[in-house]
């Protein structure tokens, strides 16, 4: 493997047999001055699809912390049993970095979707939650734990998926919710806005719970038929989107996952609507 360029002592930018660029971990491989040949004996880890965030934002991370992030990912991919993207360790440790920075100048994080993480994605939380707890471990720190809704979205974005139809078909369910959502609000949903990049977030998500067939069940009756009363424009259009997910997935959405659906439909619109 070929070293092109150094980022810090222990991280380099490389050109693999096949000719890909990647950025290598090892201990020691960016002591010498490129170009040069690393034998793969040195090389503990590559990472591939790079950004130049990756490693522009990992040259002043410590060793111990890129070794942590690691762990971390490895420990979360055979807990939830998927395949995140290769880079996720090096964002991740980037943000571990950056969140030990946060607190050494007392600087405070705030999160609005804390709680919905929790309903949303307890698994991802759980793997946060003992994250946070490695950290502690490890380096003798307790990190906030508002942290963990943060890490949570590390595992939740840089899922692989499993095919290109997969890919599609979820692409083709959100589009044909949103539209079935400006049809009742009567306006257009701009598709630059963070607020549809919110709620498509929300939406990629919820249509890889339910091809899963692991959708979130404990629902609140009574807070269900609350929102149906105050929001009715987003009850019809989770109703709408419930029979389009029946009609792709084999099942409608359950009537949490239906609630949650409200909650983002009307955030979206309102916010949407107050910028146009």
């Amino acid at each position: 493997m070929k070293v092109i360029k150094n980022i810090n002592n222990n991280v380099s930018l490389c050109v693999d047999s096949k000719g890909r660029e990647c950025i290598a971990f090892g201990k020691g491989i960016g002591f010498i001055k490129p170009p040069y040949e690393v034998p793969l004996a040195q090389v503990e880890r590559t990472f591939y699809s790079r950004t130049h965030i990756d490693y522009e934002g990992i040259r002043d991370v410590p060793e111990q912390i890129i070794r942590l992030a690691i762990h971390i990912v490895d420990q979360a991919e055979r807990a939830l049993n998927v395949t995140l993207m290769s880079t996720t360790a090096l964002a991740l440790a980037d943000h571990i970095q950056f969140a030990l920075q946060r607190m050494n100048e007392q600087i405070p994080l705030k999160l609005p979707m804390q709680e919905d993480m929790k309903q949303l994605y307890p698994r991802e939380m759980k793997q946060a939650q003992q994250a946070l707890d490695m950290i502690e471990e490890e380096l003798n720190v307790q990190l906030d734990p508002k942290e963990a809704p943060m890490i949570a979205l590390h595992f939740i974005n840089s899922q692989v998926r499993t095919s290109a139809d997969s890919e599609e078909k979820s692409k083709r369910l959100i589009e044909c919710s949103v539209h079935m959502i400006e049809e009742e609000y009567g306006f257009p949903i701009n598709r630059e806005s963070f607020n549809y990049s919110r709620f498509v977030t929300h939406m990629d998500y919820l249509i890889r719970r339910a091809s899963a067939n692991d959708q979130i069940e404990s629902v609140n009756a009574a807070m269900f038929d609350a929102l149906k009363k105050e929001y009715p424009g987003a009850y019809r259009c989770a109703q709408k989107i419930s029979i389009v997910f029946e009609q792709h997935l084999g099942k409608p959405l359950s009537d949490e996952e239906k609630m949650y659906l409200m909650l983002h439909t009307n955030r979206l619109c309102t916010r949407e609507q107050s910028d146009q």
